[in-house]
């Protein structure tokens, strides 16, 4: 549940890295669609977090687009986030176009940080 990874974050102050996985983050989360926007970052997210990984989440979810947003705003020493994405009913090409689109022009605190989208299954793709 997201409330659940919200309180989470918040109570490890000096969390450096992050594993989720699409069953975690909560799809279908009965949460408004500008959720995470309203959301004052965590301690850890500003200070400490230099690692995120998502593994097998879907582009059906807004809400796990706006959690990864969230995280890509906000984490100030980041280095790298993983995301392999379940795109087993979708085109891969459309799901780099929508991921590229989404996250890119984010005017992100740590510019440096590498974003590494994967499909399950296939092999890595870093942009």
């Amino acid at each position: 549940m997201v409330s659940f990874l919200l309180f989470l974050l918040r109570c490890c102050p000096n969390l450096q890295q992050l594993a989720l996985e699409d069953g975690s983050i909560g799809p279908g989360s009965p949460f408004e669609t500008d959720y995470w926007e309203k959301q004052r970052p965590p301690k850890c997210l500003i200070i400490h977090l230099t690692k995120i990984q998502i593994e097998n989440i879907g582009l059906c979810d807004k809400n796990v687009f706006d959690l990864m947003k969230f995280f890509l705003l906000n984490a100030r020493d980041l280095i790298k986030m993983s995301i392999t994405i379940n795109c087993l009913r979708f085109d891969w090409a459309l799901v780099k176009e929508i991921t590229v689109k989404e996250f890119f022009p984010l005017k992100r605190p740590s510019p440096h940080a590498l974003i590494e989208i994967k499909p399950r299954g296939r092999q890595i793709n870093s942009f």
